[in-house]
């Protein structure tokens, strides 16, 4: 969170207010993905499909790695643009994180704490997604980020460590 300090200066009395370092560091990463529009679904087909191609390559590259050095630049060129729209993929559905994530703040974590299981849910989300179910990414990838949030809630919060599904199992005794 933030701290607030009293600072004397000069016989005054100065109140600053600093910001704990992941914190800080937190909302400096909030502002960026405001500014950060989401991929319209053409264009997330083509991310999804060219990280799908770069995976390939990189399966060639591990498996059989040719001989030939203009194929094996063209492979690494692959590979490395399927990483750029992966990442692209990430960095453009981070509001959706957030939004999601903000949802389970109060319950024992931090905003970014829980961001940062909405995220390794999103990274899931994006490796598993099958483009051709008919669904966009964000629909397929809240339920990987409800799932990964959730768990870390239930795991993380508890002093006395259960089992997630004992967890899921107490709340719907409680919701009765």
């Amino acid at each position: 969170m933030y701290r607030t300090e009293m600072k004397r200066k000069d016989k005054d009395t100065v109140m600053a207010t600093t910001w704990e370092p992941e914190e800080a560091l937190f909302r400096l990463s909030v502002a960026n993905l405001a500014k950060t529009a989401p991929v319209s679904p053409k264009e997330e087909r083509r991310l999804i499909l060219e990280m799908a191609a770069g995976k390939k390559a990189a399966k060639r590259l591990e498996e059989n790695p040719p001989e030939d050095d203009e194929e094996r630049a063209k492979l690494e060129t692959a590979v490395e643009r399927g990483l750029k729209a992966r990442e692209q993929l990430i960095v453009s559905n981070g509001r959706l994180v957030i939004s999601i994530a903000s949802r389970y703040t109060g319950h024992g974590l931090t905003l970014a704490e829980v961001s940062q299981e909405g995220v390794l849910g999103l990274i899931r989300a994006i490796d598993k997604f099958d483009p051709d179910r008919g669904v966009r990414l964000s629909t397929y990838a809240s339920y990987w980020i409800r799932q990964s949030v959730s768990r870390a809630v239930a795991v993380q919060t508890r002093t006395i460590r259960l089992p997630v599904h004992k967890v899921d199992r107490l709340g719907t005794v409680r919701k009765v």
